[in-house]
Parts: structure tokens; sequence; C-alpha cells
């Protein structure tokens, strides 16, 4: 028998070529007197390259039937058909953005999906969601949503800087970030799938809870704006605590109402009692000196926005209690995770200051970060 390794392989097309000459010398013919570009070997090559293919499909199709192996679509499709689960779609990031009207000029009635705001350096646009008029000399906030659904879309506060519709006298800004979120990940819903394993248990284990926190919808169906959860560890007391945060951090009293029903329908046992709040936020400030490699064509405001926005993106989804090194089981926000986020929101940045001490975090807690980066370019060398 095959081990499963061998069959989640795909052969490449030199493989495939090797074997079929060998199993054709197996069978008593000439091979070796075959010269290098004769009929019969760029037959076989053809032939090789074409099956090469079809191995990668086999191999993904065997995969598909494994939790652990199946990606992409394949795991889609086993998550929908075997565990029941839909993997989340990218949400579209939304927030308020200020309007300043500097002249005399009336705009009324503008229609939701009428005026286009866009960031400057990542050239993501936003709409507007609802319909409003702009008097003379007023200065209104209205709801922008992303055109583009994802993190992508993430803009930290005052990014979001030019309109793209005209309207004379007019500037605008974001005053809070907007965040998306990107379609659930294959590792992420890989957990879902053993979560909803645990939701079909009668003594309630942790995965159960946190199943019920992913589903959890508020009273009009729709899902309740909650990204990450954090369920104790264990109890002598017959309490279970769930806490949980949205991207922005603290979620609303109707998230969390969401989330306690669910819970009672998916995941509370008898004799347990759940206990769901909201996290409490740790307020992280940090101005960093950013050291980047000068390059042409490469400007620091620009380095800026893209840097101060991939913190937006990644505190959205930092854990809950923050990451415990084992054996300790004191979860922290590292230092060295802001000079990790920096490095991948640009590559050229080579140093950091100013990203102090780790922060200590308790189980109900998350990191509300918030950056400013200065950034240095400099000669490399």
């Amino acid at each position: 028998m095959l081990p499963l390794s061998t069959l989640l392989r795909a052969m490449t097309e030199d493989e495939v070529f090797d074997r079929m000459l060998q199993m054709l010398k197996d069978l008593g013919l000439p091979v070796d007197s075959w010269r290098k570009g004769a009929a019969v070997r760029v037959i076989i090559r053809v032939l090789a390259r074409i099956y090469a293919g079809f191995t990668v499909v086999v191999a993904a199709f065997i995969a598909s039937g494994f939790l652990d192996t199946a990606q992409g679509e394949w795991l889609t499709k086993l998550a929908r058909n075997v565990y029941n689960v839909e993997r989340r779609t990218a949400s579209f990031a939304r927030e308020n953005i200020q309007l300043t009207n500097a002249g005399a000029g009336l705009y009324e009635d503008n229609l939701p999906g009428s005026i286009t705001v866009f960031n400057p350096v990542t050239k993501k646009a936003y709409r507007n969601t609802e319909t409003f008029t702009l008097e003379p000399f007023q200065v209104l906030e209205v709801e922008f949503q992303a055109v583009e659904a994802g993190a992508a879309s993430a803009s930290a506060p005052d990014t979001i800087t030019e309109l793209e519709t005209n309207l004379t006298d007019v500037s605008v800004t974001n005053l809070k970030s907007f965040i998306g979120l990107d379609a659930e990940k294959d590792p992420e819903l890989r957990q879902a799938c053993r979560d909803k394993l645990g939701s079909l248990s009668v003594r309630g284990p942790r995965t159960a809870y946190a199943w019920a926190v992913r589903e959890a919808k508020l009273l009009d169906g729709t899902p309740v704006n909650i990204n990450r959860s954090r369920i104790s560890t264990s109890s002598s007391t017959g309490k279970v605590y769930v806490w949980v945060a949205s991207p922005t951090g603290a979620p609303l009293p109707e998230d969390i109402a969401g989330v306690v029903t669910s819970i009672e329908e998916r995941a509370r046992p008898d004799t347990v009692t759940a206990i769901v709040a909201g996290v409490t936020e740790v307020a992280v400030t940090r101005t960093l000196d950013v050291w980047v490699k000068r390059r042409d064509g490469v400007v620091a405001t620009d380095v800026k926005a893209l840097i101060e926005t991939a913190f937006v993106r990644e505190g959205a989804i930092y854990p809950i209690g923050g990451i415990a090194k084992a054996p300790s089981l004191q979860g922290k926000l590292y230092s060295d995770w802001f000079a990790g986020v920096a490095k991948e929101a640009w590559p050229d940045v080579y140093d950091i200051d100013g990203a102090g001490a780790d922060v200590s975090l308790a189980d109900g807690q998350v990191a509300l970060v918030e950056v400013t980066a200065n950034v240095r370019l400099q000669e490399a060398g």
C-alpha cells in the first residue's frame, strides 16, 4: 500500500518522463538507443507533460478528502459538505468620513454610492452608504464603505484624503481607522470545522464555545461584528468565561447579546454558567522611528502611510490576552512584533526605534494599537 504522502505529491514532468522510459525498457524496447530529439522521445515527453498536469489534479483530489490536507476551494467544499461549515467571506471596511465644505456650494441629496473618496497611497476607494446633504461651510460626518472587500482596504486615520467625485472647496479625511477582514484562511477554516465537532458534544468542550461565537448572529440575522474570542482554560466553579472582541477592540452590546444567545443555543450544557464579556482595551501607543533604505521614487510619506495602515490591519487580529511563550502562561504583545509588522509592510525597513517593552495582557484584555511612524530614509551601506 502506498503511503498517503506519496499519493498527495504530484509528479514532475521529468519524473513522469523517466518513469515512462523505464516502463518501456522493462517491456524490452531499446530505450537507451533512442537519440535525444528522436520522434519517439518527443512523443513521450509530450505525454509526460500532459500526465504531470493530471497528477496535480489527482493529488489535490486525494488531499481534498482530509481536513489537514485539503486546500482552497477543495477545503471550502469539504467544510460545507462534511462539516456543514461555510467559509467566511471577506468583509468591507466601513467607517465615517469627515467632509469639510470650505465654500458656499450646496451639495444636496447625494445618494448612496454617488460620492467616491480614496486613499492616495494605497489607491483604495470608498463610497458613501447613506444619502446626505452638505451645506455651505458645514463639517459633516458620513458613513463610507470600501469598494473592495478585505484587509487590503484598511486605512489608518487621516489617510483617506482625496475626492474622486468633484465637490468644489470640499476636503475629506477619516478620523478613525477603516478595517476590513480577508476571507477566512485555510487554517482558520480547518479550526472552525474542529470547533464544529466540539459543538456536538454534550460535555461542552471549549471548542463548542468557539464555534458558538463564530456562528453568533444579530436579531436581523446578520453576523455579529466579532472576530476574536478567548475561552477560559479551566474552572472548578462551573463557570466558563468567554471574552470577545471586534476588529476595533471592545464590541457593541448587541454583538455581545448575539454571542450569549448563540452559546445558549449551541454550547452551554446544564449545570454550567457561561459568562460572556467584551474585552477591556489596553492602549498601546508607540511613536516609531522606522529606518528604511532609500530608493529612487520612494517617498517617506507614502511609506509612513503603508506602515501605519499595516499596524491598523494587524492590530485588528492580534489575539485577546496576547500570545504566551511556553512554559509561561502570561500572554503579551511583544516589542519585536512592531518590527515584524513594519518589515512586512515595507521590505526595505532595516531597523526601528521606539518599540518599547513587551506589554502583558490578561485573559480579557486586547491591545488597542496606535502607531505613529516617523520614516527615516537613508542610503544603503
